[in-house]
């Protein structure tokens, strides 16, 4: 039988490995987008522009939400990209 060192320690070996796919992905899902967002910051970061997001699962359901911007949704993103 295992001691619950043994089993901790390897929960914790299998939780990093974990944690470092995650932060890869991240990273990935994260260069994709960058280059839209650079577009947004440039082009769409004036009161009045519609942001809208569609989420769809495989087996065909669509998740959607969209907001227009304000001046001080504006001036909280600015300050997010300092």
């Amino acid at each position: 039988m295992e001691s619950a060192v043994l089993q901790a320690g390897r929960c914790a070996v299998q939780w990093n490995i974990v944690k470092d796919c995650l932060h890869i992905m991240c990273f990935q899902i994260v260069d994709k987008i960058r280059p839209f967002f650079q577009t947004l910051k440039e082009k769409a970061l004036v009161p009045g522009t519609v942001f809208e997001m569609t989420a769809t699962t495989p087996d065909g359901k669509s998740y959607t939400a969209n907001f227009r911007l304000t001046e001080n949704d504006i001036e909280t993103i600015r300050s997010l990209m300092k």
